[in-house]
Order: structure tokens, then sequence, then C-alpha cells
């Protein structure tokens, strides 16, 4: 059917636009109208089907947006698009200009061919479709009362169902079919009809056809029988439109299938049968005539059997008998014979494996009685034959394993038994005959309560039932009188099941374990007696540690003030010297008291975020002058590629650190030492640190005695160097406490290399805050009033010292019951509380205070402890007892100012 041609209006003020518009739109095939002004467009438009309007946006009279919204405001031109011809495309204000007027798209000036032929064509594309949209409809209309008329008297079944599945009418074909009136079909929705496993296909195919992804789709369908079973149609979609899309509806052709459906299935069943026995069949069948001789058939199993297909028996007459083992052949001698047993032959296949078969051999005789053929069925008994086989040979190692399992039981020192459902015995091995002078034969029908006191026979006994209940074996304590006294055993006890897994017996183990026990109690005695020598230690330790730390406190303090001081050369040498043997007491102290802690397991690590990198490079930087004053050079080599912050603790690091480079300067008396962090090249979520020297090395037979603790590598060693031996014991303990390994390479004469390493676990969030500053400038920190509880005079002393040059007012007590009198009565900014006094400790003093202020609604004054105990339990008990913080003695003059000076900065921030 030809159709006008397509037109197009482009509107535009300047000819020059217009013809350029026309030369540009003339291979598409439509008729182009123009006009040069607004209102010449509109009355084109009003008088011609116009598919799409080329629009101009500037000009006179009537601009292009005017015209636009005439042209939306009459229904007869509303649906036509508009795209603009603009030079303002990027103006936002333009765009939405004409978008609100009722445009669809722009094209800007100077145009694009490529980008204008292809919008147009889509709008023609568009407007095409339209057309033949209302063509066909038009069409259908014409056509639907001669089709009405038509549908009723075809011998097909039609039937028209809306889109949402709803039975609009049918004609008499399809309610013959489904033997129902048509009347009480239309309503209904058409998966109700149908059989519900049938349902779910058609849905999804009939959404395909809604979407346009098919026209139309074929299938066989069920539908329930209202005389019971179910009926078969043959059923075809197509998606029709009447007038709009709104109108859609599925027109379904249906023919009955029903009869063909049942000859289907009955041909389907005959030939599943016959393909069962013929194809599937895992025995040979075969005929095979006597003349001439050959066979007749042979089944297609004989090619998974033999190897040889059936064609090639057809060609070789002769190849049934060469199946056949030479040494069997003999059996076939006589035919006659095999008619009445089965024969057991042996075949060679043709990869020459051996096949054991089951002949079964039934003559084919003429009216005359002459033997014609032999029908037969050969069966693979190979596996059987196996089996047998296997069976044999079982039995054997069954009498064997008997045999082997008897003389076990009869040797073994376990106590085995056997009890019927009822604690009768049925067996018992010669170990219980020995042990409680009774023979197999004698303890035939007799019980517990026969052998053992009756306490003892009921536990037993009840054990017998734990057992007989359970699904699994059950181990249990039992005690057992013997002569020489009470036995302890361990009794393992299971059910003993028939072939019908049922219950007829409980088999025992025992295992005497008296002299076990025995072991243990001795152990648990020893080990009490341990823990108490342990703890003695402990605390003893501690003890001296306090007794230690409160005069070296003042040593090391009064040493490190005298230090300041002006000293002639001679008193300098001999206060350093005084200072620095101050230092080692207290390093060998803190060595003791840390091997100690991990020795009894009390020891604890902080896990906090640290830069390994800058506590390489502190380390290093602390160790130097002890390298330089010996003439050392101590270097430094870190990777570049570290993690910036991991987890652990830090300050033990160091502590390892600082005792390998100081070990490395203690035994170097020329040369250098490197200090080395990267990542471990064995293992990469590890860190290595190494400490290599030029020093005196160790002798291999020492390398391993090094790392244990009181032990030097030779016994001049501390003569010569000094040292406890406990450094690298502890260095040992607390890389293995933090995850890693510490080795050692050396050669005498040469240095040494240490090696640790630790696990690399990244900081979830790392901030690596900036340290304080060790030195406080004085004349920015406010004067304190401060009080000091302690009741060492030497301490006090030692603490005025420090304070003498600062602003700060010092008021002192000996005894926290002093301390707590004094805060009633003064306000103090600081108190400083040494925990270990007498009449009242600091603890209790601090919890007084601390209640009194609760009391009294006082802000809570700054309580520092001061202790000895560097533990990470005394901390906690210090903080927990309501001090702010935790000092530890020998405490250096900075330390105390530093603290000193946060306190102040705090009580500022308050302000």
């Amino acid at each position: 059917m030809n159709h006008p041609l397509t037109k197009i209006l482009v509107v535009d003020d300047r000819p020059a636009n217009l013809h350029a518009m026309r030369q540009l739109l003339a291979h598409l095939q439509v008729e182009i109208l123009v006009a040069d002004s607004a209102p010449k467009g509109l009355e084109i438009v009003l008088a011609e089907p116009v598919a799409l309007i080329l629009l101009d946006v500037d000009m006179p009279e009537m601009d292009g947006y005017e015209m636009a919204e005439m042209v939306r405001g009459v229904k007869q031109t509303s649906h036509i698009p508009i795209i603009f011809l603009t030079a303002a495309y990027k103006d936002p204000r333009h765009l939405l200009r004409g978008y609100e007027s009722g445009g669809v798209d722009y094209l800007e000036k100077p145009f694009d061919e490529r980008i204008l032929l292809s919008k147009v064509q889509v709008f023609l594309d568009l407007y095409r479709l339209r057309q033949e949209q209302e063509w066909t409809l038009l069409r259908l209309q014409q056509s639907e009362a001669k089709f009405r008329a038509m549908v009723d008297h075809v011998g097909v079944g039609m039937v028209r169902v809306a889109l949402n599945g709803a039975i609009l009418e049918s004609n008499h074909a399809f309610c013959a079919i489904l033997e129902c009136d048509g009347g009480t079909l239309v309503g209904k929705k058409l998966i109700d009809i149908i059989h519900p496993a049938d349902i779910p296909p058609i849905l999804s195919q009939m959404q395909r056809l809604r979407q346009g992804e098919i026209l139309s789709f074929q299938t066989e369908t069920r539908f329930p029988n209202p005389k019971g079973g179910f009926l078969w149609g043959s059923m075809t979609f197509t998606l029709i439109g009447e007038i709009s899309a709104e109108e859609h509806f599925f027109l379904i052709a249906m023919e009955n299938i029903t009869r063909r459906k049942q000859v289907e299935k009955a041909l389907f069943e005959s030939e599943t049968r016959f393909r069962l026995l013929s194809e599937r069949a895992q025995d040979i069948i075969f005929r095979y005539r006597l003349n001439p001789p050959g066979f007749e058939y042979v089944s297609p199993s004989a090619t998974k059997l033999t190897g040889y297909t059936p064609e090639e028996h057809y060609a070789n007459p002769q190849l049934g008998y060469k199946l056949i083992h030479p040494d069997d052949r003999r059996i076939l001698e006589n035919i006659e014979e095999s008619f009445d047993e089965p024969v057991v032959l042996r075949w060679i296949r043709k990869d020459q494996s051996l096949l054991w078969t089951e002949i079964r051999n039934t003559p084919c005789y003429d009216d005359h009685g002459h033997l014609l053929a032999i029908d037969g069925i050969a069966r693979d008994i190979t596996q059987r034959k196996k089996a047998e086989e296997e069976l044999h040979q079982a039995h054997k190692e069954l009498r064997n394993s008997e045999e082997r399992l008897r003389s076990i039981l009869e040797n073994t020192s376990l106590v085995v038994f056997i009890k019927d459902l009822q604690g009768r015995y049925l067996f018992i091995n010669r170990r219980f005959e020995e042990l409680f002078a009774i023979t197999n034969q004698e303890i035939q029908g007799k019980n517990d309560y026969d052998l053992f006191p009756a306490e003892v026979a009921s536990h037993v006994r009840a054990n017998d039932q734990w057992a007989l209940q359970s699904n699994q074996p059950i181990q249990t304590d039992e005690q057992v009188p013997h002569e020489d006294g009470m036995h302890f055993y361990i009794s393992v006890k299971f059910t003993l099941r028939d072939g019908d897994n049922i219950p007829y017996a409980v088999c025992g183990i025992s295992t005497d374990i008296t002299k076990r026990k025995q072991e243990e109690e001795e152990l648990r005695l020893a080990k009490e007696q341990a823990e108490f020598a342990s703890r003695a230690k402990s605390e003893f330790l501690s003890a001296m540690s306090h007794e230690i730390r409160t005069p070296m406190n003042v040593v090391l303090g009064m040493s490190s003030v005298l230090l300041d001081t002006d000293l002639n050369q001679e008193q300098r040498h001999y206060v350093e010297m005084m200072h620095r043997s101050g230092g080692a007491l207290l390093a060998i102290i803190n060595d003791v008291l840390d091997f100690s802690r991990i020795e009894s397991g009390h020891f604890a690590l902080v896990d906090l975020p640290f830069s390994p990198t800058m506590m390489v490079t502190e380390t290093v930087h602390l160790m130097q002058l002890s390298a330089e004053q010996k003439g050392l050079l101590l270097q430094m080599d870190v990777s570049g590629s570290l993690p910036k912050a991991i987890l652990g603790d830090d300050g033990r690091v160091r502590q390892i650190l600082v005792n390998l480079i100081g070990n490395a300067i203690k035994f170097t008396e020329q040369g250098r030492i490197t200090v080395t962090l990267q990542r471990d090249p064995q293992k990469e979520e590890f860190l290595l640190f190494a400490v290599r020297d030029t020093g005196i090395g160790i002798a291999p037979d020492h390398l391993q005695r090094i790392f244990e603790q009181f032990t030097q590598a030779e016994a001049g060693i501390n003569r010569r160097y000094g040292g406890t031996g406990l450094g690298l014991a502890i260095s040992r303990k607390l890389v293995e406490l933090m995850g890693g390994e510490i080795r050692v390479n050396s050669v005498l004469g040469e240095g040494s290399t240490f090696y640790f390493t630790l696990p690399v676990r990244l900081a979830a969030k790392h901030s690596m805050q900036p340290e304080e500053e060790e030195s406080l400038c004085l004349e920015t920190v406010p004067g304190l009033r401060i009080l000091l509880a302690e009741d060492s005079l030497d301490n006090q002393v030692l603490f005025q010292v420090y304070l003498k040059k600062t602003p700060h007012t010092l008021v002192m007590v000996k005894d926290g019951f002093e301390a707590v009198a004094r805060i009633k009565e003064e306000t103090f900014d600081l108190v400083l509380m040494d925990i270990q006094m007498p009449i009242l400790d600091g603890y209790a003093a601090t919890r007084q205070i601390r209640q009194w202020e609760e009391e009294e609604q006082r802000p809570p004054v700054i309580i520092l402890a001061l202790s000895a105990h560097a533990s990470m339990s005394s901390m906690s008990e210090s903080l927990t007892a309501g001090c702010d913080g935790h000092l530890i003695k020998p405490i250096k003059k900075q330390d105390l100012l530093k603290a000193i000076g946060q306190t102040a900065r705090k009580l500022q921030e308050k302000e």
C-alpha cells in the first residue's frame, strides 16, 4: 500500500537558512514545507498533517517559543514534536524556556549535518510507526465484523483474553473442547482453567509477548476435565491491538490434542520397554544357527562386555568359539549338556583381559526334532567370581584375625571383659584372671555382685547400663578392691551388636591407673609448693625492689643535682662514677624484676600504635654517646618501605634494642655497630631488626647458651665486662611474648649479629602525637602549692632540692594520716603521694581523700602516686585507688618537673 510522503515544516525568517535546510533534508524522502515567519508556520500546521516542526527561536513579530506554545494549545496539533533551532543552546534559561513551551529537543547553530539528520530521522521513524499503527487499527476495525462472524464457525477453539489474564469471550469450538458453557468462562482468569503445573511457562511467554520480544508462541497445555483427568490443547498465543494501546488483548487459538497425546504416551511407554530390553540389557542375548553356522542376532551389550561389536560376530561365525578360554573349550564339546544347567566359562576379551561368564542355552528344534539354533543369554559374573575369591580370602583373614585378636587379648596388660545384657560375664582375658584369681570357666554366669562389694558392683553396673544406652563408647573412672588395697581404673565400655544391629552384650577395656594417680597427687603437691615458692620469690623481689629503689632515688637524685653544680674535675669524676654505678644497679634491679614477672606469668604488654622507624632512630640516638665514648661508629640503616605505624609495646621493643646495642658496645673495642630495620625477606608479614658489631664474637659451642638466664658466653666474661646474664634471656622472652623470634650469627674474633622479628599488625587509625617537650620553661609554669607525703627524710630533702629554684611551694608530711588531715585544712594544687608509708599507706590515704571530696562536693585535687613498684599491676592499683598518675622511683628531676608542668597546664585549661 502506497502512503503519501511525510511532511516536515521548517520555520525560519532567513531564506538562506530555509534553502540550506531543504538541501540537508532532501534525501530523507520527505516533503519539506517552509515558512519565513511564525504566523505563516501556524497556518501550515493547521492546514497540513505535519510530522515534525524545525522552529527557529529568534524571529520578528512572533518568536519560536510563542509559536510552540500556540501549537501545543491546539488539540489537533499538540502531538507534533518541535525541535528548536538556536545559537543559544548552552544558555540554561533558553533551554528551560524551550522545554516549558513544548519543545522536545534543540539543534545548535551552525548545524552539524550528522546530528541534524540523526535527530530528524528518529522523529520520522516514530511518526511513520504511529501511522502504520493507525492504518493497521483501521484495517482491523474494518475486518472485525467479518472476523467475528467467521470465528464462531471455524473448527478451531478461539478465546480473547485481556492483558490481566481475564477471559473476555470465546467461540463455540473452545467451549466444546473444554465441555463447558461459554457464559461461565467470561470473567474468569485464564490461569483458573489451566493445569497448575503448566501456568508458570505460559505466564513467562505471555510477558515476553507483551514486551515485544516475540510475535507469538505455541504451547501444549493441560486443562482439568469436569469428568475427571484432564484434556490436552495445543494453544497459539498472539497479542492483538485495537484502537489504543490500552485495548490490547491476547488472541488464543486452540486445537484438541487429547487423543494424540494418549497415543503418544502409549507409544512412548512401548518404545521405552523395548529399549530397556534390547539396548540396556546387561547380559548378552544371542541366537546362533547351526546350518549354515553363524550368529543371527547379538545384542549391543556384547560390545561393552567383550569389545567385539555385533557386526564382528555376524561377519565371523567362529568368533564366539575363539572368545572362550582354551582351557574351557572342552566344556562345550557336548553342546546338549549345556541345555540343562548353566555353564560357567572364561572368555578372553578383545583387549586380552579375562571375563567370567555364566551362559544359559535354550535349544530351538524344527517339527522333526532337528536342532536348528540355540538361543542364549551370557551374563558377566566376573565381579561375582572376584567377590567369591575375596570372600574366601576374607574368611581366611578373619580366622587369622581371630587368632591374632585372641593372642592380643591373652597377652595384653589391659583388663578385657564381655557381659550380657543382664550383667553376666561371657568372657574375660588372662589379665582379668590373674588380677582377680578366677578363670574364664569359673566366671561364666556370674555378675559383679558375686565378685565385688555391693557399692562397687552397683557403680560398675550403672556404667554398663550407660554404655548400653549410648550410641558411642563411654569412658569412666572406676575403683575396684584388690588384696593390696583399692585400685583405680579407666574403663572404656561400648555396646556389641549382632548382624541385625541389636545389642547383645557390653564390652569393657580397663587400664589400671593407680600408679599414675599417685604420681598425679605427688605432682599436685609439688606444684603447690612451687607456686608457693614462686609467690614468695615475687613478694621478696617486690619488697627488695622497694627497699632498694627508695634509697636509690636519693642516690641518683642527689648525684644528678650535684652534677648541675660547680664541681672541680676530680669531684665531677667521682660524682659521675657514683651516678653511673647507681644507674647500673637500677638496671640490674629492673632486669631481675622483669625476668621474675615474665617467669611467673604476671608480665603484661601494652598494645598501642607506634612508628617503628621513629623508635629505632630515637634508640640509636640515645646510645650514640656511649658508642662515641669508646671510639665506635654507631650507624643506622632503615628501609623506606616500612609501615608508618604498627600496634605493639614500643617500650619493650626499645628495651630489646637498648640491650642488644648495649651488649654490642660493651663487647666491641674498635670498628662499628650497625642497626638495621627492614621487612623480613622470608616472611613479609614480619619486621626484621638486626644489630651487627665487629666485636669479640662468640664461640660456636656457646651460641645456644647465651639466651639462658644467668648465663654468659664464657666464665671470664663477667669478670672482664660485668653483667648479670639476664639481658639476652629477658630479650628472648619479650620477643617470644610479642610473637617473634630471636637468633644470633657470630664468628669468634670477627663480630656478631643479633636478629629478632616482630609481626606487623597495622594500626587501624594511626595518630602519632608529638612528644611532650622534655624540658619545661619554668617562667611559663605558674607556681603551685604541692603537698608531699613521704616517710623517707632523705627523699624529702631530695624533693626540696629538686624544687628549690622553681616557683612552687612544697609542704611535706611523713605519712598518709597527716596527708589526709592537711588536705582537709588547706588547699593544694597537687599531691605527691608515696605509696608505702607507716600508719596509713598512700592507697588508703588517696581513697579517704576522694571520699571526703565527694561528701563535701569539693573539686578533686590532682594526686600523683610515688612508688618503687614498676609493674603494670602497681600502676593499675594506683589508678583504681583514685590517683591521677604514677611516678616510679628513682624519679629524675626532669620527669618530676614535667609532671608538675602537665598538672599546671591542666589547671589552666580548667580555668
